[in-house]
């Protein structure tokens, strides 16, 4: 599905919780209109959208089809999502392969998905892992050196 040029330009996302009312003000601050999806009616990003969908992740037949109907006469500029759940992930990747616009690619998704599953498989077989953590300096690994079985690093940028 092609993107069309013109003056609507928008971000979708999946999920409207607290941590990505960031991510929707960046988007808004720079002039997309946001079609955001959450499972709950009232999630802290909806006053931020410029729609707002109440649809579950994995209903990703009518996720799908409400973007295709956008695309049809406005820019799909990204899509985005904060959710760890694979459907929030996969409703993701298929938008970003619909339209071409910013966002993870469907081969970013997919390992993204096999890392939460890896995680969630861990942690039901009663096997700590490690919390989401952003370190300031390499001293604060310490903290998490010996506390859990294994840690996983990523630039902050």
């Amino acid at each position: 599905m092609a993107n069309r040029q013109n003056d609507s330009r928008w971000w979708v996302q999946i999920g409207a919780d607290r941590d990505s009312l960031p991510l929707l003000e960046r988007a808004k601050a720079r002039g997309l209109k946001t079609l955001v999806f959450d499972s709950q009616a009232g999630a802290a990003g909806a006053s931020l959208a410029t729609s707002f969908q109440v649809r579950p992740p994995g209903d990703l037949v009518s996720i799908r089809a409400e973007v295709r109907a956008l695309a049809r006469h406005a820019v799909i500029a990204g899509c985005a999502t904060l959710e760890r759940d694979a459907d929030a992930m996969r409703a993701v990747a298929s938008i970003q392969n619909d339209c071409d616009g910013f966002g993870p690619s469907p081969e970013t998704c997919e390992l993204l998905i096999a890392g939460s599953a890896w995680k969630k498989a861990l942690t039901d077989a009663g096997i700590p892992t490690p919390v989401s953590a952003i370190l300031e300096s390499p001293t604060e690994l310490d903290r998490f050196l010996g506390a859990y079985p294994s840690v996983l690093l990523k630039p902050a940028t």
